[in-house]
């Protein structure tokens, strides 16, 4: 559980045709895909695939108390994605965001534009 734990707070993100993935969740057939769906729009690409929902592996139930520990997991999760992104990549920019969806907290990043 904890090395589970580790990974998820300290990811591995690769790059693959100047797009900066998240490891765990790279399918080569399934970002080639997207690369031809998105006429290799990085921005649209990154951000249909850089996505976390925290409840997936933090199961609860719904109540007002545990969808604000899931907001408060997505934020700190965020935050240590930012870190590790920019000690990855010091010379790229990015911006991590935790949406508010249907499935709970979701945490997508992408690289900033401009």
């Amino acid at each position: 559980m904890w090395l589970a734990f580790s990974h998820l707070v300290n990811p591995e993100f690769i790059e693959i045709h100047g797009c900066i993935l998240w490891e765990r969740k790279y399918n080569r057939d399934r970002f080639e895909e997207w690369w031809q769906h998105l006429d290799g729009n990085v921005y649209a690409i990154e951000n249909t695939l850089n996505r976390f929902v925290v409840a997936d592996v933090v199961p609860c139930e719904e109540s007002p108390e545990n969808d604000s520990a899931l907001a408060d997991i997505a934020d700190a999760i965020a935050g240590s994605w930012e870190h590790v992104l920019a000690r990855t990549f010091p010379d790229r920019a990015f911006k991590v965001h935790v949406l508010s969806t249907d499935d709970g907290p979701t945490i997508v990043f992408h690289q900033a534009c401009g």
